[in-house]
């Protein structure tokens, strides 16, 4: 055999052995099956908070934080959102003091971001709480520092 027919077989085993070993494991890979979030079915409401606009506990150099924050309760309707009105400058207030407190280098971490929205949840639950309402979530519509 001649050195063009021997690099023409082995190409085409390899070409074969590919395809083959491709179809064999796209068939025998289970099916992934498609699970939703028990959640989707509550219905929610979602209130934008006013913009805030806070100094951060930093000492070495001024910063400041301007962010808007959205509060993702469970229920909707018109009734949900008075109640939620009613009690919006207590969350506010607790939400300025816990954000008062934050450091510059912590926020600018993805961590530091998830662990002040788990405490700002919490400031916003000690109100909603005395309106019967209960809070799915809360969510950064916009993060700006400097």
């Amino acid at each position: 055999m001649s050195k063009k027919t021997v690099v023409l077989v082995a190409i085409l085993m390899l070409v074969g052995g590919w395809a083959g070993a491709y179809t064999m494991l796209k068939k025998s890979s289970p099916k992934q099956e498609v699970k939703f979030d028990a959640r989707i079915d509550r219905e929610i409401e979602t209130i934008e908070l006013p913009e805030f606009t806070i100094n951060l506990a930093d000492t070495n150099r001024q910063h400041y934080l301007k962010t808007t924050i959205a509060l993702a309760v469970i229920g909707e309707g018109k009734e949900i959102s008075e109640k939620v009105k009613k009690v919006t400058p207590y969350i506010r207030d607790a939400m300025v003091m816990e954000l008062s407190r934050q450091n510059y280098q912590v926020l600018l971490t993805e961590l530091g971001k998830k662990k002040l929205r788990l405490q700002l949840a919490e400031c916003a639950k000690r109100h909603l709480v005395k309106e019967d309402i209960r809070l799915d979530k809360i969510l950064f519509t916009s993060f700006v520092m400097d």
